[in-house]
């Protein structure tokens, strides 16, 4: 929930995407992370 919160916060406060999602990232597993990382 507190995920949902920070990335609706940050979109209205016209936060750079970016930062945004380098910050909603810390949400997820490391393991996860680091998959996702190769993917892109």
């Amino acid at each position: 929930m507190a995920m949902c919160i920070d990335g609706v916060l940050g979109i209205q406060g016209g936060q750079n995407p970016r930062v945004l999602e380098s910050m909603l990232k810390t949400y997820i597993d490391p393991k996860k992370r680091a998959a996702e990382d190769k993917e892109d």
